[in-house]
Parts: C-alpha cells; sequence; structure tokens
C-alpha cells in the first residue's frame, strides 16, 4: 500500500505540472488569444486537478491504518433505544452502564447509545475539522445546508446576478451590436432566455399573489407520492435528524368540527378549522419551525394518547460532532401524521420573497409572507366588503405559524435561555380572532443553542449598525457564530445540537356573544398605545385573549421544561422570560 501510494504521489506531481506547463505555452503562443478559450483551458485544468485530488484522498483513505482510524467503532455507532419515550442523559448513562455489570446474572439490560471516538484534528486559527463522520452524518450535514443561511445567502446573490445578466445585460449587447442574419440557434439561447426572464418578472410583480393567499402547493415537503416525493421526504429526514429536531403533540387539532342544528331535520354540518400557531423562540433564523413545519420530516412525540413513540435520546454537546440519536419509529414523521388534514403556511419576512427564482424555493416549501393580507386571504372563508364565500369550496383545515418574535427577538437570542418579545405583539392574535380561528402556542426548546450568540454593547458601533438594518430593511443583524459542512467552529450551519418542538393545546376564539353577534371580520380593536387601555370592548377583548394565548404559553414552558424526554429544556440556564 505504501509503494502504490509513493508511485500514485510521484504520477500525480508529473501530471500537474504538465498542467501548469501546458497553460504556460498556450500564453505564450499567442499573448491576444480569445479569452474563452482561455477559460475553457483553465476550468479543464482545474476539473482534472479536482478529480486528481478526490482519486489521491480515496486511495489516501484506503490504506490500513488510516481505515482503521477513520471507521473505529462505525459498526456499532448505534445500538438502538427501545424504551418508549425516555431521554438518555448523562445520570441514565452511568445507571446503564452499571447495570451492564450485572448482566452475567439473567438480568435485562437497558440499551443504549454507543458515542464513537472523535478522530477530527484541529488546525491552528481554523479550529476542528470534522473527518470522522459517516456517509450518513455526511448526508445529514449537506442536507441541513439546504435549508440554513449558508444556502440562502449566496443563492441570494446568484439569483440576483443571473436576473440582472439576463434582463439588463443581454438586451444591451444585442442592441449595441449589429444585427446578423442567418443565426443559429445556440446564438439566439441569450435573448430567448432574456424574454423568459422578463416574462418571469411580469407575472412575478403584477400577477402572482401567491406569498399572500398560499395558493402555490408546496410540492417541496416530500408529502406527495412518487419517486421525488420520496426522494425529497428522505432528503428532508435527513436535515430534522442532523440536529435533530422533535415535534411533540400535547392535544389534538381537528381539521373539521361536526355541528347539528336544532331544526327538524338535525342536519349536520361540518366546518374547516383555523389555527394560528405561534412558535417561541424565534432564535437566529427559526430552524426547529422551519424543520418542524416547512417539511413532514421531524421525528414525533405523540402526548395526547397513551402511547409515546420516541425512543431514547443522548445528550449532545454542541461542539460533538460524534453523538448520534436515534428514535424507534422511523416510518412516522412530520406534523401531517400527529395532525392530519391540516393545510399548514410558516409565515416569513417578506423580504424573502423579493429575490426571483429564489422565491419559488420558499413558496414550494409552504411559506407566506407576514402582511395581514396573506391571514385574511389564507384563513378567512368570507370577504370582509362583501360578506359572500370567498373560499366555499375548501374542504381542508387551515393553519398558520408565526414567529412571533421576529427580527427583534434575534437580536436578544441568548443561548440557553428563552427571551422573548411579546408583551405588546398582538397584531397575530388580532388577525385570529378576525378569522375566527384557534391560537395555539408553541415553544421549540433548544432553539437559542443553536447559533453561539455574541452579545453587543447598546452605544457600540455594531448595535448601532445592527439597529440601522432593521430599521431600514426590516431584518436583524445579530452576531453569531456557527459551523459549516467541514468546519466545527466556522460557518452560518446551526451546531448538532437537539430541538423539542412543543405544540400546546388550542385556545379556542371569542363566541359571537362575546363580539355582541358580530361578524369576526367586524372585529376592530382600539388600545391607547401611549397608555396600553382599551379604547373599545373590541380592544378589551383583544387584550384578554392575549393574555391567555400568553398563559397558555408559560403554563406549556412550565409543565413540559424539566420532561424526561425534553433534553434542551432540563438543560437551561435559564427560565423563560418575557423581556419586551
Amino acid at each position: 500500500m505504501t509503494t502504490s501510494l509513493n508511485d500514485f504521489l510521484l504520477h500525480f506531481r508529473k501530471t500537474l505540472w504538465k498542467i501548469v506547463d501546458s497553460i504556460r505555452r498556450e500564453y505564450s503562443k499567442d499573448s491576444d488569444k480569445d479569452w474563452k478559450n482561455t477559460l475553457i483551458l483553465l476550468g479543464t485544468s482545474s476539473l482534472a486537478l479536482l478529480l486528481a485530488l478526490a482519486f489521491g484522498r480515496q486511495l489516501f483513505h484506503s490504506s490500513s491504518a488510516y481505515y482503521a482510524l477513520l471507521h473505529r467503532g462505525e459498526e456499532q455507532d448505534i445500538v438502538q433505544a427501545t424504551a418508549a419515550g425516555a431521554a438518555a442523559t448523562k445520570q441514565e448513562e452511568q445507571k446503564s452502564t452499571a447495570d451492564q455489570d450485572v448482566s452475567a446474572t439473567g438480568k435485562k439490560t437497558k440499551p443504549t447509545l454507543v458515542r464513537r471516538e472523535s478522530t477530527d484534528f484541529q488546525v491552528p486559527i481554523v479550529g476542528f475539522v470534522s473527518v470522522s463522520s459517516t456517509w450518513e452524518r455526511r448526508k445529514q450535514t449537506f442536507a441541513m445546508f439546504t435549508c440554513s443561511l449558508a444556502f440562502v445567502m449566496p443563492m441570494t446573490l446568484f439569483c440576483w446576478i443571473i436576473t440582472i445578466y439576463l434582463a439588463v445585460v443581454v438586451p444591451l449587447q444585442q442592441r449595441s451590436t449589429e444585427p446578423k442574419t442567418n443565426t443559429s440557434i445556440i446564438e439566439n439561447i441569450p435573448m430567448v432566455l432574456s424574454s423568459l426572464v422578463w416574462i418571469y418578472l411580469v407575472f412575478v410583480g403584477a400577477l402572482d399573489r401567491a406569498q399572500t393567499t398560499g395558493g402555490r402547493k408546496p410540492w417541496m415537503r416530500g408529502s406527495y407520492r412518487g419517486l421525488t416525493g420520496n426522494f425529497l421526504r428522505q432528503w428532508w429526514s435527513w436535515a430534522c435528524d442532523f440536529l435533530p429536531v422533535i415535534l411533540v403533540k400535547t392535544a389534538e387539532l381537528p381539521a373539521f368540527t361536526t355541528t347539528v342544528t336544532n331544526n327538524k331535520d338535525g342536519k349536520a354540518t361540518v366546518q374547516p378549522c383555523n389555527y394560528v400557531l405561534g412558535y417561541h423562540p424565534h432564535g437566529i433564523i427559526a430552524v426547529g419551525a422551519f424543520c418542524a413545519f416547512s417539511t413532514d420530516s421531524a421525528r414525533v412525540l405523540d402526548l395526547s394518547k397513551s402511547e409515546s413513540t420516541i425512543s431514547d435520546t443522548q445528550d449532545n454537546d454542541h461542539n460533538d460532532d460524534t453523538s448520534t440519536a436515534s428514535f424507534s419509529t422511523p416510518d412516522r414523521r412530520g406534523f401531517s401524521s400527529l395532525f392530519p388534514g391540516l393545510d399548514r403556511r410558516v409565515v416569513t419576512l417578506p423580504q424573502n420573497f423579493w429575490t426571483p427564482f429564489l422565491r419559488e424555493y420558499f413558496l414550494s416549501m409552504g411559506a407566506v409572507t407576514s402582511a395581514k393580507q396573506t391571514f385574511r386571504r389564507y384563513l378567512q372563508t368570507y370577504s370582509k366588503s362583501t360578506k359572500d364565500e370567498a373560499n366555499s369550496d375548501r374542504n381542508d383545515g387551515r393553519a398558520l405559524i408565526v414567529v412571533v418574535g421576529g427580527a427583534a427577538e434575534s437580536l436578544m437570542a441568548e443561548q440557553g435561555s428563552i427571551n422573548l418579545v411579546l408583551r405588546n405583539r398582538r397584531g397575530f392574535v388580532r388577525e385570529a380572532i378576525m378569522a375566527g380561528a384557534h391560537l395555539v402556542p408553541v415553544l421549540g426548546f433548544g432553539e437559542t443553542n443553536l447559533y453561539q450568540m455574541f452579545a453587543t454593547d447598546e452605544t457600540s458601533m455594531a448595535a448601532k449598525f445592527q439597529r440601522f438594518v432593521k430599521r431600514t430593511f426590516g431584518f436583524a443583524a445579530p452576531m453569531f457564530r456557527g459551523r459549516s459542512i467541514f468546519l466545527k467552529e466556522v460557518g452560518v450551519l446551526p451546531f448538532r445540537t437537539p430541538v423539542v418542538v412543543v405544540v400546546g393545546a388550542p385556545i379556542a376564539p371569542p363566541s359571537r356573544q362575546e363580539l355582541q353577534d358580530k361578524d369576526y371580520c367586524d372585529f376592530s380593536p382600539k388600545i391607547d398605545r401611549s397608555t396600553d387601555e382599551a379604547m373599545n370592548k373590541d380592544g378589551a377583548i383583544l387584550k384578554e385573549w392575549h393574555s391567555r394565548y400568553v398563559s397558555s404559553l408559560q403554563e406549556l414552558y412550565h409543565q413540559h421544561k424539566d420532561a424526561h424526554w425534553n433534553m434542551p429544556g432540563k438543560s437551561r440556564a435559564k427560565s423563560m422570560r418575557i423581556l419586551r
């Protein structure tokens, strides 16, 4: 193996020298050579170099010494835990180790999760480099990449560059050149693409309202049958298992309600139900909300019934890339398995729909804008102006997931704690009442542990810049640090730490008698912002229902913060606080 490795390195150096020498000769022949041919040559050379490096890495990994070091303990990467609903904390691991000592007597031992030894190495300044992960964990990392800032930020820049080039640069180039006759099809491709881009931009700007109506089918969730659906469902399963994300159900959210009339015929009418789910806390980008509600692949735990569907989970440290968690029900996943019949959309910033082409990605994942028109178009069953049935053909219940804290809460994110901006956030409660929707509190334990946040002084330049960005562009610019695909300490991917999303019980909207026999769409509360006093009856109702929501959220936190399946809740540094 050593001889073959030396031979390969010698051959690799010769090949690299030939590539460099060929580039030098091409430049020496003709200094005015076409730049396109030069780029093609450089691209081909770079591809050959990458293939050579990949082959060399594979050959080096096949050496016996490095192979044994890299794959140590891979056969026993995970011993499946079968105890229902219990989390394997450090104390339970010690207890299970003691139980294994007496296994010779015939007593049944509790299966545990095995922690692999880390073979990561540290590079000065860069930090730890992850090289010991299995292919399963590599797939989880790449899947998480597609639903993180590491994907959104470069794709935003790329989409704008492509749009500006095809919509502006290409027409100007064609106008500056003389018209040609008998042009080939290939030469006309840029103008065809430019025309298609302009058609798309007109459609998006003037006709498409899917970001407020929720009219676009969320086909990228993988909820639909077929080869594409199976692949997407598996892809998002890897993304959810990267942390992992656990979706917990504590109460039923029925998609329909059946009412029987008091007439002689006694007919039963079935009406779809509406829900507004408030997700807390925001964290940096609400990764837990995306994985739990935008996908259908999060692992689930049903507490509304006697059965439990979760298995032991191992404690994860955010800098430890070698711990793994497994669950006992890999086939039952996602929001739809817990709450069937509910069509849901996740509310996000309007700025996410400004970027051409990238907006289609958000729409295909079921995202809608946070404008109030979204609540009134997606949830309401009649129009406020005409009182006519606007969506009379609805055959499903609907739910909107709102990350209530928003940009202000992301600036107050702190690891190990839940700091909320909720005291004066009543807009989502108002829109829920106007739509006759139930309010549902949702807590994401561990959301603030996904990144390492850096506190900024209120008088510092960084804090002033953050306030300027929030005031000007509508989104926050928190100072944080994550990880990347290969580096554990540098990047914008979240750390590997679990997130437990607990869905609370619904709060019914006020009855018609409480609204003085008014329609829900006529609900118009007025509150004095200076004194925070209600100025009419509807304002008092709004404050009351907001207080009920806050009380329900606090009760949800205290009820489940120390649950045996809630690892991030038990490892908290501070209790939940409502700061603003």
